[in-house]
């Protein structure tokens, strides 16, 4: 089973994931791990235009998500298996942990990875980051 993101469009969840980086810069990156995709192109799929699965394929790869997630919003929930035995644990926990308990958790959750999290370069970590930083931003709404 998938669950739909919360970001609507390609756009933004493309927008989410690109942070607050330039389309210059971004094109650089891409193009230094040997992808093919221009600043202007970017600058394009980030306000609606079309993105061909060649483009989508790379892209998803760079930011470390599946294309479906980064193209259609579809999450597919991560292997048990794929995780550590602490991630195996947090998840059992966190399945039994009564729902009236978890938005005060996930808070406290997001700050506390915060303040150790530092900016990195390497994807998928950078893109991890940038959900994090992200995250912070809607609890302070």
């Amino acid at each position: 089973m998938t669950k739909r993101s919360k970001k609507a469009t390609f756009a933004d969840r493309f927008l989410a994931l690109k942070g607050d980086e330039s389309y210059k810069a971004l094109a650089a990156k891409l193009n230094k791990k040997g992808f093919d995709i221009s600043a202007q192109a970017l600058h394009k799929y980030a306000h609606g235009g079309g993105i061909s699965a060649d483009s989508l394929e790379q892209l998803a790869s760079y930011f470390g998500v599946p294309p479906a997630e980064l193209f259609f919003g579809e999450q597919a929930p991560p292997s048990v298996s794929s995780l550590s035995t602490e991630g195996q644990l947090i998840g059992w926990a966190w399945g039994i942990i009564p729902e009236r308990f978890k938005d005060e958790l996930r808070r406290d959750i997001i700050t506390l990875a915060s303040g150790y999290a530092t900016p990195v370069s390497t994807e998928p970590e950078a893109t991890l980051y940038r959900r994090l930083q992200a995250a912070m931003r809607e609890l302070k709404r």
